[in-house]
């Protein structure tokens, strides 16, 4: 089924059984824009020029977006075409708990979930990293849904997640105008409920909520660090908001270097 593309119901099937059965967390695959180009698993190996087992491999280890259609295994176009373009270049993407780890010590925020050896590592990385650069290595911090919300909820879902990005009051500490747009994170066990309680829906366009899922999130958390929020916007489609994005992670870094420069005059002295 070369090209294929995934209808509105076969995709809301395809949620329904995800959500039945309780599979979140790392496990979670990412769910899927509706209307993608799809392809085969064979079809892939020969776009990236691998073996069908390497193609596996890639989806167990989720660099390839994918969804199981019966015995079939469908993976999407651009997942693929972001795939080569990553290989092209030095470096690959950071794990999830490292990518949120990274962002939450470029905000000043404790990261509990890394070890030492792991926060020595981010630390002596972010002394040179560039901006861009950490932006797309953090891209699978956590898994992404794109939703529609009915607009008289939207104000009470807010409450029940980490808002991100521009929503809100957020948009002034980027220079941003506030808007109508809604972004946040979740734990992995609030997705069910909040598709249930909200009544969103993935097979209604256009999409009014972006949900972003990590079983790392705290529940009690109502917006999240700084630097996360402008990886956020570093991916919209809005240039504005990636311009936003992007300075905010400039001025983040240098804030880190710097302070990292004056904690080793003070250890050096002492």
């Amino acid at each position: 089924m070369p090209g294929s593309q995934i209808s509105f119901a076969l995709y809301s099937v395809y949620l329904k059984s995800l959500l039945q059965n309780n599979n979140f967390g790392y496990t979670l695959i990412m769910v899927l824009d509706i209307n993608q180009r799809m392809l085969t698993t064979q079809e892939t190996a020969q776009r990236l020029g691998v073996s069908t087992a390497r193609v596996s491999a890639l989806v167990k280890n989720d660099d390839l977006q994918s969804i199981a259609v019966g015995k079939t295994r469908l993976i999407t176009a651009l997942s693929v075409a972001q795939h080569q373009h990553q290989d092209s270049r030095p470096g690959r993407l950071f794990a999830p708990h490292i990518a949120l780890g990274t962002l939450y010590l470029l905000s000043g925020v404790e990261a509990t979930w890394l070890n030492a050896k792991e926060r020595y590592r981010i630390r002596n990385y972010l002394k040179t990293v560039k901006a861009d650069r950490l932006a797309r290595l953090c891209a699978r911090r956590a898994t992404t849904m794109d939703m529609w919300c009915p607009s008289d909820a939207i104000p009470m879902l807010v409450s029940d997640i980490a808002i991100s990005a521009a929503t809100g009051e957020l948009a002034v500490a980027f220079g941003l105008a506030r808007t109508d747009k809604v972004e946040g994170y979740i734990a992995s066990d609030s997705l069910e409920y909040l598709v249930d309680h909200y009544d969103l829906e993935t097979d209604l366009a256009p999409s009014t909520v972006r949900l972003h899922i990590s079983e790392l999130i705290d529940k009690q958390t109502s917006s999240m660090p700084v630097g996360i929020c402008a990886v956020d916007l570093t991916e919209s489609f809005d240039i504005r908001e990636r311009n936003a994005g992007l300075v905010m992670l400039e001025h983040l870094l240098t804030g880190f270097r710097s302070n990292s420069a004056r904690e080793k005059v003070g250890n050096a002295i002492n």
